[in-house]
């Protein structure tokens, strides 16, 4: 959801019908399904290497669990690019669609 946000608040300065309050921890999925490994990727550069230590040894499907950050602080995203033409303002994004040339 942090991408569909990003792209509406480079295009329109607000955030629209997403939820990235939400926690999601995908590794937990290791105790329902048969097989997969669920890892804590967190803990910065050691915590990520130790995870992938750990999933290279896994016999099997590894998920790891890499927490991201998602606000206004240009330093800790990857940016925005595109469009999206989701929200109460898609008669101006499919204007703007069809002058980009993206």
């Amino acid at each position: 959801m942090s991408a569909i946000s990003s792209l509406q608040s480079v295009q329109y300065g607000v955030e629209f019908a997403t939820w990235d309050e939400a926690v999601v921890n995908f590794a937990a999925l290791d105790k329902v399904v048969e097989g997969l490994t669920g890892i804590d990727g967190s803990g910065g550069v050691a915590g990520l290497r130790s995870a992938l230590d750990t999933a290279s040894r896994h016999d099997g499907v590894s998920i790891i669990h890499v927490p991201v950050y998602y606000g206004p602080d240009p330093l800790g995203g990857l940016g925005a690019h595109g469009s999206w033409n989701v929200g109460p303002w898609v008669p101006e994004t499919q204007q703007h669609r069809h002058q980009s040339p993206i």
